[in-house]
């Protein structure tokens, strides 16, 4: 386990982010591929071994937690607040996470450190444990703690630039009396669903809806749309992951005093919008150009998506928890 008031680097052998040649036995192509670096319960070891149970639950039934976090030049971006967040998930059902928030803070820094990362990715992934095939949550006796920190690309570079085409899904959003997607849950099925339907559709990203037909969000962002000289997201009340990355638009909507509204849209005032655009851990933010194939606005990235993502790129390349102290 992680030291009380220690590092997880304490229990590292002295390797750094390696590279090694790699064979493919089926082609005989060899290529170079880095060893990645993880943080597994208190200790950094090498991916390979890395190793989960076929018993643990997370795998077996989704049964856990999990948080996505972003590093920019040497920085977590919104630490404290995606682990704030990832504590709230877990407390929610009733899982126990065996670090404090400072020592889960220390671990992911370390585990971006071990990497040799200056920009990154991380994922923290809490499971139930190991138990049996049963779904009884008393048979995990130990929660699992996995940190992974690499790269992501969500969407094609150019598409931050044209703008992305999405579509509305059948999939509805999951009801918080069912499973609250406030909880960053493991069981990720409800996101999935509504991927393969635009998949199918020929686009990159679905919009789900509530039960009542209000757009709800994104399989793995949160939505926004500009309309009437209002920025307009949908509120947490009706069923969307509170994302740490829609809470910072807000904050600069208020610094550029842009009027902001948290409150139910439809398809319709989706379509008639003047702007659209997406926001999240990976996806950052990614203009909407076309939803349901209707154009929406002038069928380009608008001036408030514009001056929105250039305030945010800036933020994020000037704040956060160093890496390298």
């Amino acid at each position: 386990m992680l030291k009380k008031g220690g590092t997880a680097e304490e229990t590292l052998r002295p390797f750094g982010r390696r590279v090694f040649l790699y064979t493919d036995i089926y082609n005989g192509r060899r290529e170079w591929k880095v060893n990645r670096i993880i943080f597994m319960n208190g200790r950094l070891v090498p991916e390979e071994e890395a190793v989960v149970s076929v018993f643990d639950h997370g795998y077996l039934y989704g049964d856990g937690v999990f948080e996505g976090i972003r590093a920019y030049n040497g920085r977590v971006f919104r630490l404290e607040e995606h682990t704030r967040r990832l504590f709230e998930s877990a407390k929610s059902i009733m899982l126990n996470i065996p670090y404090s928030e400072q020592e889960m803070n220390q671990a992911i820094v370390d585990t971006v450190r071990a990497n040799k990362l200056q920009d990154a990715y991380i994922r923290v992934v809490i499971s139930r444990g190991v138990g049996d095939l049963g779904l009884d949550p008393r048979k995990c006796k130990e929660s699992q703690v996995v940190i992974i920190a690499d790269k992501i690309v969500l969407y094609p570079e150019e598409l931050y630039e044209k703008g992305l085409n999405v579509v509305t899904v059948a999939t509805r959003r999951n009801i918080a009396d069912a499973l609250d997607p406030k909880i960053k849950s493991l069981n990720y099925l409800n996101n999935i669903l509504a991927k393969i339907e635009a998949n199918r559709a020929g686009v990159l990203e679905a919009l789900m809806i509530s039960g009542q037909g209000y757009i709800c969000e994104g399989t793995g962002d949160n939505v926004f749309i500009y309309r009437k000289g209002n920025l307009i997201t949908p509120p947490p009340y009706l069923g969307i992951l509170e994302g740490v990355t829609r809470a910072v638009i807000l904050e600069i909507a208020g610094e550029e005093n842009i009027p902001v509204r948290e409150v139910p849209f439809t398809r319709h005032d989706l379509y008639t919008a003047d702007e659209c655009f997406l926001s999240g851990t990976a996806a950052e933010l990614i203009p909407v150009i076309e939803a349901d194939q209707r154009v929406i606005g002038t069928g380009e990235p608008g001036p408030i998506t514009r001056s929105l993502i250039k305030r945010f790129r800036e933020r994020t390349g000037s704040e956060g928890t160093p890496v390298n102290q």
